[in-house]
């Protein structure tokens, strides 16, 4: 139930903070990395999405083409254009967007929120297509199929210069890994080892595997008792048939958290291979 003060208004939150209300929802990445101790439900508006977990993306070489449009990366599309980068951080969701009211006109409401910044001779101008009246977002933030989504397509939000679509790469989730927002420093280390191995676990690719579990076993000492990290070592393990270590990794993620079904598994399958002749 709200309570006097419990209602956040974006506007007076920091950049990082105001972005996390929208991209919670709305940005994918390749993978979410949770903080120890921490569940996806333990993040609220007002907060950095990092104090709770990480998102990592694949980093994009300079000049590349961009990615292939996916259904939930409208965050990383604003983020990586132009017009958002030039803007210092005042150009965001809650620009363009009101979260609490759909428009009735939307290419009125729309041409509006872009005649706020882009004010004087282009409003009016006859040499820009649609003159006073057009329908700025058809053009500038034309709608394309998202690769990810079927036979869906979705609202380009990179804001092209050009009502044209720029070239395209194929959607990876493949590559180095980069934070979205880097995570408190304590955990940097962590939280991309968790991200390549668990990406490598789903991809089935052996050197995002390897690659994780190095930086794992570098830093187990430290987090002895971390469950994430536990079983993160131990996936790996059992895939490789050492199904005896795994399970001893699993069974001890069961002495901290005995809850966990998932867990259970995990340690069930691990004693089971390794009874198996």
């Amino acid at each position: 139930m709200p309570v006097p003060g419990s209602i956040v208004n974006p506007a007076k939150l920091t950049p990082a903070s105001r972005n996390s209300i929208c991209e919670q929802c709305h940005l994918k990445g390749v993978v979410r990395v949770l903080n120890p101790g921490k569940g996806f439900e333990d993040f609220h508006p007002g907060q950095p999405l990092e104090d709770v977990f990480t998102i990592y993306a694949v980093a994009v070489p300079s000049g590349s083409p961009r990615e292939a449009l996916k259904v939930i990366s409208h965050a990383e599309q604003l983020a990586l254009s132009l017009w958002a980068r030039k803007s210092n951080g005042r150009l965001w969701c809650g620009t363009c967007h009101n979260p609490h009211d759909q428009a009735k006109q939307p290419a009125v409401y729309y041409r509006a929120r872009c005649l706020s910044c882009h004010r004087g001779a282009l409003a009016v101008s006859k040499l820009h297509p649609g003159g006073s009246s057009g329908d700025c977002a058809s053009c500038h933030m034309f709608k394309r199929n998202a690769k990810d989504g079927g036979h869906t397509v979705f609202t380009d939000h990179w804001i092209s210069r050009r009502p044209e679509p720029e070239r395209e790469r194929e959607m990876t989730e493949t590559g180095d890994l980069v934070a979205w927002r880097q995570p408190p420093a304590a955990l940097r280390e962590r939280n991309l080892a968790l991200a390549y191995t668990n990406t490598g676990l789903d991809n089935q690719s052996a050197a995002e595997i390897t690659r994780g579990l190095l930086m794992l076993i570098e830093m187990k000492e430290e987090f002895p008792n971390d469950p994430a990290v536990l079983t993160a070592m131990g996936r790996p393990l059992l895939a490789q048939k050492q199904a005896l270590e795994a399970a001893s990794l699993f069974e001890r993620v069961l002495e901290i958290g005995p809850d966990a079904a998932v867990d259970e598994a995990n340690a069930g399958r691990g004693l089971a291979a390794g009874r198996e002749p």
